[in-house]
């Protein structure tokens, strides 16, 4: 059980260093939910909570991530940390829209639903301050991440 002080704390870090975005597969649009920090110890304080995976950005800036992939993993940490997220709500409020209303496949889409996912990972990327880049226009080449 994590105490509501150590997911305010958690809730507040992934504010400052957090990245939650949308990326793409040949058939599926998936999410990824990220924290890089240079020391490991806070990383590790939030591994013991929440799990996650860990690798090094890179050798020459000594970065780690901790990341978490997949629809159970994310949507665990996002709704426990919801109510103290405070920067990344939007972000946060779409991902979870996403996976509660979105099946686990995105097989045989009829255009509505396909249109109604491409539209919440466009404002995902545009929230993180990117530009539109989802297409509706099929769905083989609908997304240029």
């Amino acid at each position: 059980m994590v105490s509501e002080t150590d997911k305010a704390y958690i809730a507040g870090f992934i504010d400052g260093e957090g990245s939650i975005f949308a990326t793409r597969s040949q058939r599926s649009i998936s999410f990824r939910l990220t924290v890089t920090q240079k020391h490991r110890t806070v990383l590790d304080f939030i591994y013991d909570k929440y799990g996650g995976k860990f690798t090094l950005q890179s050798k020459n800036s000594g970065c780690w991530i901790l990341a978490w992939y997949g629809r159970d993993a994310i949507q665990k940490v996002l709704l426990d940390l919801r109510p103290y997220i405070i920067e990344k709500r939007p972000q946060t409020d779409l991902v979870l829209e996403f996976f509660d209303t979105a099946s686990c496949t995105n097989y045989r889409l009829d255009n509505v639903e396909r249109q109604r996912r491409l539209t919440l990972a466009d404002n995902l990327r545009v929230l993180n301050g990117g530009g539109r880049k989802y297409v509706v226009k099929g769905w083989k080449n609908h997304l240029s991440i």
